[in-house]
């Protein structure tokens, strides 16, 4: 029985993964003992160690290990205890294998101290340790990468539960893991700018367990927008189960922001390019002309395919400008001129360039040229320093002052005449300010000044001061323009009307005067001033012309054009013609009008014409009377005398018929000897010459009363 279970012992020992021993530790130690598993574990058979020193076996172990083990084994024998060590054999193949030791120190009978325990190969599951711990590791690793990175990292099981979210996850969506609880991967495709496209290619993919990489806008817990790049990886176990998805989202906003503008960029420089009014050509590295804008082309008269033929020095002309311009171009990168082009007829013309230096993508050293055609500016330039020549001429020599101030009411210049008028000299009137000038700031002043800001110009009767404290009267006309070098501009041409304003005082005085002179005699006083195309009426002119408020009436002018009958229009011209180009210095006109009742009126005018010291018309003085009864008692009288006319011419003719019946019976008594009688004849004779002179005085009389 007892031979029979060693032998089952034995058996089973060997065929367990792990090796008995046991040795003596005396004289260096000797293995008694070993079992077959020893062979399994280094790959040598029990009989090359048995009953050898124990050293033969110690050399396959590491000797980092080995000196360990002698340590260990050491300080069991002092305690008479146990030890245990895994450590590192070389297998009989060469291969490293890990070999954990036990044993157990023991006293036979005799004092010997043995040493019996198992040698078991830890290979694989070192192995599987090591690979656990570098799993284990890696996963601390990766864990501790995909936690600090700055990209989004999610992990999802396989009902799409968000199980693990990193904190740039957190920071970009808002959302934190337990917020999630309800959302299941892909919750943002239902973002409402999700195309269908990409909502069904990415849910697809998740249906098929399958890899994805898309680019869609996505949306964070506040409703945020933002551009997430997503790469999502499928998870498997070691047996090729899913387990969920791992899914990296990279924040490309930015990105996205800046291909936008970038396509913006383009969208406006082609649009610059393509409407751009001055020509832009593109030269390449070898000095050929690659592209060209409209503008260019039609400055130069080619097409696109002509210019790509054409080098720079064919469509420029060859001289030292070009030259000096391409080096500074080549040095500082750019540069500006003035140069001569050639058209495709042959033509030149001027054109200012602007050119710079470019590198592509590609690395070659391309060219822009901007440049535009500058004939017809410098032809303007020569008519501006014409123009300006002239407005030189009339600034000094105009007889009206002139005065130039900016919008800092600085006086920058003034001419002859405005330091004549206001006692200034040039410098003086340059040290003080314009608004010091106007003497009445009043209500007209303040018209004046609305105006011109509004409409850019006014005119108006102002007071200016002068040097010696004096205030003039003054017209004054005043405009706002533009400089490019000072801004704004006010120019304010004026004229000494102080006697003008006196002399209209006098004659208003003297008009006055005349209306009260004339009122009896329902006579209007008129005033015109052609310069200004001004008329003045008193309260009479307005009663002639129907209007009893002259307050609340038309101005004369239009009073006047309404009411003047359209067949007499063409005489009153011709009349104030006469008088304007000095032909009369007087003239009576008689016209008709239509009052507003509709009645018509015949209108009497009397005017003369008052002259200046040049002898040019300065106005027109004139009256108007109402001599509709007059004219009317004529037309009657008239009637009169024709019909009185046409009676007596009745009655004349009617005592000729008897008459010429006498003479003819006298001229018959003549003839005849039988009836003469001398005495009678004679009677008759005269009785017929005295009634033929009295039809001649009568005849004569009515040829008077028509003359008159």
């Amino acid at each position: 029985m007892h031979t029979l279970g060693v032998d089952i012992v034995s058996s089973l020992l060997d065929e367990m993964p792990l090796a008995l021993f046991r040795f003596e530790t005396e004289g260096g130690g000797r293995m008694h003992y070993l079992s077959s598993g020893i062979e399994q574990i280094t790959g040598y058979q029990p009989i090359h160690f048995l009953f050898q020193p124990l050293s033969i076996f110690r050399e396959g172990i590491l000797e980092s290990d080995r000196l360990q083990l002698g340590k260990l084994i050491h300080q069991a024998q002092k305690d008479n205890g146990s030890y245990e060590m895994t450590y590192r054999f070389r297998h009989q193949h060469g291969s490293i294998r890990y070999l954990y030791e036990k044993g157990t120190c023991s006293k036979d009978e005799y004092g010997q101290t043995w040493i019996e325990g198992f040698v078991a190969d830890m290979s694989q599951k070192r192995r599987e340790d090591e690979h656990l711990q570098k799993k284990v590791q890696d996963l601390e690793l990766l864990s501790l990468v995909a936690e600090r990175t700055g990209n989004s990292v999610t992990i999802t099981d396989t009902e799409g539960k968000f199980v693990w979210v990193n904190e740039a996850f957190r920071k970009l969506t808002g959302y934190e893991l337990y917020e999630l609880e309800d959302k299941r991967f892909g919750y943002s495709l239902d973002g409402p700018e999700i195309t269908d496209a990409v909502r069904e290619r990415v849910q697809q993919a998740i249906r098929l367990k399958k890899p994805f990489h898309e680019e869609f806008l996505s949306y964070g817990k506040l409703g945020r927008k933002y551009w997430v790049e997503v790469d999502s990886q499928p998870l498997f176990n070691s047996v090729g189960e899913h387990v969920g998805f791992m899914t990296i989202e990279n924040n490309i906003t930015g990105r996205k922001l800046m291909e936008s503008n970038l396509k913006e960029n383009e969208e406006r420089y082609r649009l610059i390019f393509d409407n751009a009014l001055d020509g832009i050509l593109l030269r390449d590295s070898n000095g050929f002309f690659y592209s060209a804008n409209q503008a260019a082309l039609h400055i130069l008269g080619y097409s696109e395919e002509e210019i790509r033929t054409l080098k720079q020095d064919e469509l420029v002309l060859a001289d030292d400008r070009l030259q000096k311009f391409i080096s500074v171009r080549n040095f500082h990168g750019s540069a500006k001129a003035e140069l001569l082009f050639r058209r495709k007829n042959g033509s030149f013309f001027h054109a200012d360039v602007s050119s710079s230096n470019f590198t592509t993508e590609k690395g070659e050293k391309n060219a822009v040229i901007f440049f535009r055609d500058v004939s017809d500016k410098k032809e303007a330039l020569k008519k501006l320093a014409e123009n300006e020549e002239r407005y030189r001429m009339i600034f000094e020599n105009s007889m009206d002052g002139i005065v130039v101030r900016n919008e800092h009411d600085v006086i920058l210049s003034a001419n002859e005449a405005a330091c004549k008028i206001l006692g200034f000299t040039k410098d003086e009137l340059l040290q003080i300010s314009g608004s010091t000038l106007v003497a009445d700031k009043g209500e007209v002043f303040q018209q004046f000044y609305n105006e011109r800001e509004e409409n850019g110009n006014a005119i108006a009767e102002l007071q200016f001061y002068c040097k010696d404290g004096s205030v003039i009267d003054v017209e004054t006309s005043s405009a706002i323009f533009k400089s490019g070098k000072e801004g704004k501009l006010y120019v304010i041409v004026f004229k000494n009307i102080t006697g003008q304003k006196i002399a209209k005082r006098k004659q208003q005085e003297l008009i006055k005067r005349l209306s009260l002179a004339t009122a009896s005699a329902d006579t209007g006083i008129w005033e015109v001033d052609p310069l200004k195309n001004e008329i003045f009426w008193d309260d009479r002119m307005y009663e002639i012309f129907g209007f009893n408020n002259p307050a609340q009436s038309p101005q004369p002018i239009d009073i006047w054009k309404t009411a003047l009958h359209k067949e007499d229009a063409p005489l009153l011209r011709d009349a104030i013609t006469r008088l304007i180009e000095g032909k009369v210095d007087k003239d009576f006109i008689e016209y008709r009008i239509y009052l507003p009742d509709g009645s018509m009126r015949y209108v009497e005018a009397h005017a003369i014409v008052d002259l200046d010291k040049t002898g040019k018309v300065r106005r027109l003085i004139g009256t108007n009377r109402d001599v509709t009864d007059s004219v009317l008692d004529k037309q009657r009288l008239l009637m009169q005398n024709n019909t009185l006319r046409e009676i007596a011419v009745a009655q004349s003719h009617e005592v000729r018929r008897p008459l010429a019946n006498i003479l003819a019976v006298i001229e018959l008594i003549k003839s005849n000897d039988a009836l003469k009688d001398p005495e009678l004849l004679e009677h008759l004779d005269a009785s017929a010459n005295e009634l033929d002179e009295l039809i001649k005085k009568i005849v004569t009389r009515i040829n008077l009363a028509e003359k008159q």
